[in-house]
């Protein structure tokens, strides 16, 4: 048997023609059940459609529900303008069995536009499960104009008499969110239902937040808990906790190291992952060995708590799911009451026991504002998916959680529902989720515990009193800040503070046992791109580095201001003034490295690469190489590279000897050179060879020299 719709045609003095239009399109739909029932001011009607006529001396919105609830006859209700129509006469039977199908009491349809003469067909929210929920109305309504009105909905009558007996509802947008919030369940409609004819005077509505808005259910627990007695304890032992993946162990040392250098007190930190490889595991127990103030915990995720996220789509996020982790941190510490999330793209830079002594005063998470909200301020723009209510968007990096609540009232299992409910529309992945649950349920604490490179740039406080720093963004600290990326000026000494936490560590681990003296000849320099070669060296995985840079002429001003703004990080930068052989008499390194300040490594394994070919006796070694012409800005190389290391024979070691003519990517042992320098005073590729009992080549190029410098081209 067939569902009986009512189409309420609303009509506020239109045009007679266009109401005749409107009243024909809804006639003309194929679905057999239907009525029409016309509030209008007018005494007649000049269309052959059979309708019920209702005319109120007032149509307000809210006498109109009235109005539709009490004399609507079928089971669901369609309300149209009188400035608009259906555009398609198979729209209203379609949806309705698309509602049967779902057992849905609540569909919303596509919407169309027609603007002078145009048809518009607008995007409508691809979520995978066709739900529109409590979770993403209000995003919807903010992303799309089909969701600020209720034209091209379907609903049913019982629905509608619900919620006009609790809520006034005074707009079509208000309704909509309301009749969500009531319904048994709502769906996306496969059909365009209704088109939305625009004028002047005949606009789509903009949205508006309205105080009785709520993004979620986090808001209504937290203003019962401070109505309560609750009392939240606060442990006296500092409880930090990470999420990691395979990735992110390689970025661990800057982290812990940081931690370990520059808190006053024992802290834990449980490192939570889903899987990790043997390697990574060994790993992590060695970095905890080396450690003093700080115990590493791992902490595998159960698999009853990565359900909670597994199934969240991640295409328009494109990240990997194991951001979602800090979502289901409460279900994993199960032992915890408190805790403070962190990144691992962050270096802390003091004591965390103001942070941790925080009170959260009955909010489940304690979140420093995001650098985008900052932004926002800047450029007098406002966020597309918060709109003003993202004035206290907060960044996900540092979050402290009271655990306890969190547990107690399931928001583990909310925010993982809300993922799954906004995947279509969410930027910033589970940050943009955090925001949503927790908006109005969240502690503002101080950006001195989350500070972005954002604020770096554009305030005034010094990286002496951030107690955090975070690296957010895709520009990240172990990038090169010439080649890969370029970061402002100002950012910059929070970029090699990290790395100097991160060589410390790597140090302390004994990662490089071998010191390699890189010794750069300034003077022969002719591109001046001095910072663009560092980079490539201070980027090296391989990071037990000595950089000698050789002058006999004196360093330019430019290149001295650089070397002494980067050497309070990196100590182990001298200049030598003099020769190649003093530098090498100077050097403390097992293996010396030469190259030019013109020219630059082309990949992070470069050192690493050339060490362990300089293995079993092998004395000197050196790898292929591209070459960039400077003017013409055309690079060359020689193809079919096969990236193997190979034993010179004796026929290809003297004919390395006569063939290289420069120092410039050269490894060898300490031994050598200094015996050479011993023997002739100075220094030369072809006596380096010579003196050398084994040789190996890397068929790879590892590095790119300069040449054909454009005339007057100055320093960078």
């Amino acid at each position: 048997m067939e569902v009986k719709v009512t189409v309420v045609v609303i009509d506020r003095g239109s045009p007679q023609v266009k109401l005749t239009k409107c009243l024909e399109s809804v006639a003309k739909q194929t679905l057999v059940d239907k009525e029409i029932l016309l509030i209008s001011p007018k005494t007649e009607v000049d269309a052959a459609v059979d309708m019920h006529l209702v005319q109120p001396a007032t149509v307000s919105f809210s006498k109109l529900l009235r109005l539709a609830a009490k004399y609507a006859q079928g089971e669901f209700i369609s309300i149209l303008e009188a400035e608009n129509f259906y555009l398609d006469e198979q729209a209203l039977a379609k949806n309705l069995a698309d509602l049967a199908t779902n057992k849905a009491d609540l569909g919303v349809a596509p919407l169309v536009v027609l603007d002078q003469g145009t048809f518009y067909f607008k995007t409508n929210p691809t979520n995978v499960h066709k739900l529109v929920t409590t979770n993403n109305i209000i995003p919807y309504m903010r992303l799309f104009e089909a969701f600020r009105y209720v034209q091209g909905s379907l609903f049913s009558r019982e629905l509608l008499v619900d919620v006009l007996a609790e809520q006034a509802v005074k707009t079509e947008q208000q309704l909509l969110y309301y009749l969500v919030h009531a319904c048994q369940k709502a769906v996306l409609l496969p059909e365009t239902l209704c088109c939305f004819v625009l004028t002047e005077g005949h606009q789509l509505p903009a949205f508006k937040w309205e105080e009785a808005y709520q993004y979620s259910n986090a808001q209504s627990f937290v203003q019962a808990i401070k109505q309560s007695d609750y009392h939240e304890e606060i442990p006296d032992r500092i409880q930090l906790t990470i999420g990691v993946d395979d990735g992110l162990i390689l970025h661990l040392e800057a982290l812990v190291h940081s931690l370990d250098k520059n808190t006053g007190t024992p802290i834990d930190l449980y490192i939570i992952y889903a899987s990790l490889t043997a390697e990574s595991i060994s790993r992590v127990k060695f970095i905890n060995d080396k450690l003093e103030a700080v115990t590493l915990i791992l902490r595998p995720i159960p698999k009853e708590s990565r359900q909670f996220i597994e199934n969240i789509n991640m295409d328009k996020a494109r990240l990997p799911i194991g951001t979602y982790f800090r979502i289901i941190v409460p279900e994993v510490l199960t032992d915890l009451e408190r805790v403070i999330y962190l990144d691992t793209d962050m270096v802390v830079s003091a004591s965390l026991k103001p942070l941790w002594q925080t009170p959260l005063e009955g909010n489940f998470i304690g979140a420093c504002e995001d650098s985008l909200v900052f932004y926002h301020r800047r450029v007098n723009a406002e966020s597309v998916l918060f709109g003003k209510q993202g004035e206290r968007y907060f960044n996900a990096g540092m979050m402290l959680m009271d655990l306890k609540l969190m547990r107690q009232y399931s928001t583990s299992f909310y925010s993982a529902q809300l993922a799954l409910d906004t995947a279509d529309v969410i930027k910033y992945a589970d940050q943009d989720v955090q925001n949503l649950y927790f908006y109005g349920a969240n502690k503002q604490i101080d950006l001195t515990y989350n500070y972005g490179l954002e604020y770096v740039q554009y305030t005034d406080r010094p990286l002496s009193e951030v107690a955090i720093i975070h690296y957010y963004g895709w520009k990240k600290p172990w990038m090169n800040m010439v080649t890969e990326t370029f970061i402002h000026p100002s950012r910059r000494p929070a970029m090699h503070l990290y790395r100097q936490y991160h060589n410390e560590m790597k140090a302390i681990l004994g990662d490089n046992p071998d010191v390699i003296s890189v010794i750069f000849a300034a003077d022969q320099a002719q591109s001046g791109e001095f910072e663009r070669c560092f980079e490539g060296f201070l980027t090296q995985t391989y990071t037990n580095l000595e950089l000698l840079i050789v002058t006999a002429k004196g360093l330019t001003s430019d290149l001295q201001t650089y070397l002494k703004t980067i050497k309070p990080y990196y100590p182990n930068i001298k200049v030598v003034t003099g020769t190649m052989a003093q530098a090498v008499k100077q050097s403390q390194g097992s293996y010396l490295y030469f190259f030019n300040l013109d020219d630059l490594l082309s990949e992070k394994t470069a050192l690493a690469q050339l060490v362990a070919a300089c293995q079993q006796g092998v004395q000197v070694v050196y790898s292929g190489y591209q070459r960039l012409d400077l003017q013409k800005k055309v690079i060359y190389w020689q193809k079919h590279r096969s990236n193997e290391v190979r034993a010179l024979s004796l026929a290809e070691h003297q004919k390395a000897a006569t063939e290289l003519t420069s120092l410039a990517g050269l490894l060898v042992t300490k031994g050598v050179a200094a015996e050479i320098v011993r023997q002739s005073g100075g220094i030369t590729s072809a006596g380096l060879l010579k003196a050398a009992t084994k040789a190996a080549f890397v068929d790879r190029d590892l590095w790119i020299q300069s040449f054909n410098k454009v005339r007057g081209e100055t320093n960078a």
